[in-house]
């Protein structure tokens, strides 16, 4: 996601954890007096199908940055909003020319140059 509207997405998605939050407090009481127990078997069932989508359709981004990530690869945008990522085979700057494994070089997993 572009560094412009990482906040903003962020703040929709604390917004919406927060009214699905409010609609389970509503909703509760009326389930308990309804189905009893069996309301456990709600949330089991969403956390069943939530771990098979996360599993099946999210790559594994672990140990990598927002920069090489294989989403923003896939999407062509440096989530730093500021141009294209740069492909495995092509250098991401000036003094990346000579490297042979072209991994960028700064802190912050993008080149500075």
């Amino acid at each position: 996601m572009q560094t412009s509207i990482r906040a903003k997405a962020a703040g929709l998605t604390t917004s919406a954890s927060w009214l699905a939050n409010f609609m389970i407090g509503q909703v509760s009481p009326k389930a308990w007096e309804g189905i009893g127990w069996r309301y456990y078997l709600v949330f089991t069932v969403c956390s069943f199908t939530n771990a098979l989508f996360f599993y099946f359709f999210f790559p594994e981004t672990k140990g990598r940055t927002l920069e090489v990530s294989p989403v923003t690869k896939s999407t062509g945008i440096n989530s730093a909003g500021n141009g294209r990522v740069p492909q495995d085979d092509e250098p991401h700057c000036a003094s990346c020319q000579g490297r042979e494994d072209r991994r960028p070089h700064s802190r912050a997993g993008v080149c500075s140059g």
